[in-house]
């Protein structure tokens, strides 16, 4: 950075037949390195980290491809939570499966260790995606489960988009349930948002959500966008609420 503090990446990807992949990663970022727009691989923050990480890819036909990573991170530091040095680990598999040109499913099995925190956690997911082409629909349902230390986290969600034949109008919507038993269970879930807004909210407690996504675009020249959202807690009296338009004139 601008004051001299080094950081490293350093990688290898090692095809060893047309269906088997490899690749390695070593990174080291010191204590002090501070890269305000870095979008470098890590395990948290830019900064006070190095780790070494492996993985394989096994495509043993077009329609299904396997993969599994694992990965060793080492703080140097006190981070956020935790005082003194202290390591973690992850591991992790997942197998993607096309069953035709408009069925698609996706199974992950992953599990980590924080040893600073005392934290250990498992993670399971599977995802059906459907695409029906002549109608520009497009539906996905997801389930998820989480273990950690003791707690437990479900979540299932069921999205809808559509697509007009001419481009101008798409519409999205997804129902979320959830019930997780605290925060080291918590379950992530990427959701759409508005062009340049990025939206992963973190879901734990115990209601459902609910989002839509309309995108607009009349002519050449003009964008619009507009997502609603709302989560309803069964275990507590505070809601969310929310409402985001974006106008786009491109020039």
């Amino acid at each position: 950075d601008r004051d001299l503090d080094p950081a490293v990446l350093a990688g290898a990807v090692c095809p060893l037949s047309p269906s088997l992949e490899i690749s390695l990663l070593y990174r080291y970022y010191s204590k002090d390195y501070i890269a305000a727009h870095a979008g470098a691989y890590c395990r948290s923050n830019v900064n006070n980290e190095h780790g070494a990480s492996a993985s394989v890819r096994w495509t043993p036909v077009r329609s299904t491809a396997f993969s599994a990573y694992a990965e060793y991170t080492h703080f140097p530091f006190a981070r956020f939570g935790v005082r003194e040095p202290s390591d973690a680990f992850r591991v992790g598999a997942d197998c993607a499966w096309t069953l035709s040109e408009a069925h698609s499913l996706y199974f992950k099995l992953s599990g980590s260790y924080d040893g600073g925190r005392q934290v250990r956690q498992l993670r399971l997911r599977t995802e059906y995606d459907c695409s029906i082409q002549a109608c520009g629909l497009e539906l996905s349902t997801r389930l998820e489960g989480c273990w950690s230390s003791g707690s437990t986290g479900i979540l299932v969600y069921q999205q809808a988009g559509c697509s007009a034949a001419s481009g101008c109008l798409r519409f999205s919507a997804r129902l979320t349930l959830f019930a997780v038993e605290d925060w080291d269970s918590r379950i992530y879930s990427y959701e759409g948002d508005v062009p340049g807004a990025f939206s992963v909210p973190a879901y734990y407690g115990k209601g459902a959500g609910l989002y839509v996504l309309v995108t607009y675009r009349p002519v050449r020249w003009l964008s619009m966008s507009l997502k609603c959202h709302a989560v309803k807690y069964t275990d507590r009296a505070r809601d969310a609420l929310g409402v985001r338009f974006q106008l786009t004139v491109p020039f």
